[in-house]
Parts: C-alpha cells; structure tokens; sequence
C-alpha cells in the first residue's frame, strides 16, 4: 500500500489542511465526510481494477501496481482533475453533480452546477472480485511497492504517466466483445447477489 495513502487516509481530517488545490481539497473533505477508510477504499479500487470496467491487465503484479500508483496520485496534495474525477466515480454513487462559485468584482455571485451525472462505475458494489494472488487482496496485501527494487525512486511524473492505464469506461455500445463481457460480469454478480438474499 503507499504511504502517501496510508497517512492521509488514517488522518481523522484526510491531511484536509495539506491540500494543495481545490479539487485535493473537495476529495479528502468528501473521503471525509463519507467515513472512507484505507481497507474499504483499497478494496473498492481492487474490485474497480479486477473488473471489466478497467483496463488494467487482469495479473497481479499490474492490478497491484496499478492500485498503488493511483493511491499515490489521490495522496499527493495536488491532484489531477482525471484523478479526482476517477477518486469519486470509484466511491460508487450512482450520479453525482459538480458546481463552482464565483463572486466577481463587482460583488455578483456567479453559480455553475453539471446537474447530475450518471455514475459508469456505480455497479461497482455489486462486482465480486474473480482474481487472486499478489497484490490483489488489499486485506492480505503487505507489499508496499514504494519500496519495490525494479524502481525505487518513482516521481511523480511517472505516476501521472502510469495511472492513464486506468482509462474511461468500457462503455457498452462501443463493441460487441466489450457488451458481452460487461453483460457477463453484470450477470454474475447479480446471480450472487440472488443467491445471498436467499
């Protein structure tokens, strides 16, 4: 698991003075608000990345790399759009809406909102991981790829160069193979679902 990570999400504020830009700002007030902590956002993220929704190559070693970079870039204090984006669609709501506030210099108060949008990963509580083996149990997960020897110093740039692995969704319409694998894994984590309640 990343540090960065670690010690932001077992702040009781989310490190909220810390942040670096606004959108840093909105995603720990929201991780915070919401009660978010280490083993239930890694397990949301290891689930995300196990699952059709992401393209991140469906191993071990890649999902488990993969969810340490995106941890670090949620840690650093100033985070991407795409990344904060990517943070909250992962928190599993079903539609969210953004909004700024402006007040001008002439003391008009100017209020955007998107309305709201629909979540493309909103079923990701209703997925059950398929995959085992390193670095896919966050639960059983004590790797700290930080520390990994093939490249001990990693920068920041390299991160934000990884993380385009975890891409738009694999919207349905797109291809035929993509429809079928997305109706699949709907399919089986309905039947599961099913088969609990009884």
């Amino acid at each position: 698991m990343s540090k960065e990570q670690v010690r932001m999400m077992n702040d009781d504020d989310k490190l909220i003075k810390e942040a670096g830009n606004p959108l840093t700002n909105l995603f720990r007030r929201v991780l915070k608000e919401m009660r978010v902590e280490t083993q239930s956002w890694n397990r949301r993220l290891t689930t995300f990345l196990q699952s059709p929704l992401s393209r991140v190559p469906k191993n071990a070693k890649d999902i488990g790399q993969e969810r340490n970079n995106f941890n670090r870039a949620i840690a650093k204090r100033h985070i991407t759009f795409k990344t904060f984006q990517k943070a909250i669609q992962i928190l599993g709501p079903l539609k969210y809406s953004m909004s700024i506030t402006m007040i001008m210099r002439d003391g008009k108060e100017v209020t955007v909102s998107t309305g709201m949008i629909n979540n493309p990963y909103s079923q990701i509580d209703s997925l059950n991981a398929v995959v085992t083996g390193r670095g896919l149990s966050p639960e059983n997960d004590n790797v700290d790829y930080d520390d990994d020897e093939t490249d001990p110093d990693i920068t920041d740039e390299a991160v934000d160069e990884m993380i385009h692995q975890i891409q738009s969704p694999v919207y349905p319409h797109r291809s035929p193979d993509k429809r079928a694998r997305i109706a699949r894994v709907l399919s089986t984590a309905s039947t599961n679902t099913t088969q609990v309640k009884d």
